[in-house]
């Protein structure tokens, strides 16, 4: 069973009555359960085909960020988006973003817009979503709620299928890394916008003790850990509750959609966290 604590706006705040609008797309893994009634919207990822690598998935299109910004012109109370895009590093994303930000401001004269990178993925982006649409006030305030955040930032990953990641493409050097070593499991830890390689492990709960240890050492107060995986529902699970057994305030299970799956396969397991100053 997936665990969650601090679940939608501490306010109880319906998304009508706010004055920003926050999108952040597919790969932050949030549903609607997730959300609530905060104000944000998740937008989906798109797809590329060659002939090399067939059908996968692609950075969002500056069109589908135009079309969903187009979509609350009709709620005259919201003055201002914020996209969140995955780590400018690892994606095309944050420039598709810019892209119709600045069509925003030749079509939508009425709407700010804002793009921050939010150096971060899959569980940590969903963390910084959640605390900006928690914001809930204008678009500044939004925006200071996420950057407060994403320095903070740390994930941790465990990979099965390194072919897959080469196959993908967005994280080669771990890829890399792992290649030829038959019989272990490959741990990535990102921060900054950074993947680089961790550890080694010869099991899944070696896997998941070593990102527990991980996100107890990280320094500060309270912690808020969104724990992702795609096809690993008991890894994830037990990953959470060493997660609760921290006193973590803010606890998330997310699982990974078909789009990010086509990256990363089947087989990952991972905790985006960060602690409060």
């Amino acid at each position: 069973m997936a665990r969650k604590v601090c679940q939608g706006s501490d306010r109880g705040e319906s998304a009508a009555g706010v004055e920003t609008l926050v999108l952040v797309d597919e790969s932050a893994l949030l549903s609607q359960r997730e959300i609530g009634d905060l104000p944000l919207r998740v937008v989906p990822l798109g797809t590329a085909v060659s002939a090399e690598r067939g059908a996968r998935t692609s950075a969002v299109a500056p069109g589908t960020y135009l079309e969903a910004m187009k979509a609350v012109l009709p709620r005259k109370e919201v003055k201002g988006v914020l996209v969140l895009t995955v780590a400018a590093r690892l994606s095309a994303t944050y420039q598709s973003a810019l892209l119709a930000s600045g069509q925003a401001r030749e079509r939508l004269a009425d709407l700010r817009v804002e793009v921050v990178d939010s150096a971060t993925a899959t569980g940590g982006l969903a963390l910084v979503a959640l605390a900006a649409a928690r914001a809930a006030g204008a678009l500044d305030e939004a925006a200071a709620a996420a950057r407060a955040i994403i320095p903070r930032i740390v994930t941790y990953g465990m990979v099965s299928d390194w072919m897959a990641l080469r196959r993908g493409g967005r994280i080669p050097r771990v890829a890399a890394w792992a290649g030829g070593r038959l019989g272990v499991r490959p741990c990535f830890r990102m921060t900054a916008g950074v993947v680089r390689p961790w550890r080694l492990a010869r099991t899944k709960r070696q896997a998941v003790a070593a990102m527990q240890r991980g996100c107890a050492g990280l320094p500060g107060g309270a912690l808020h850990a969104a724990v992702f995986h795609a096809g690993m529902p008991d890894a994830a699970e037990e990953l959470a509750s060493g997660l609760a057994a921290l006193g973590a305030v803010e606890l998330l299970t997310l699982a990974a959609t078909d789009a990010v799956r086509a990256h990363t396969g089947d087989g990952m397991v991972g905790v985006g966290a960060y602690r409060e100053p």
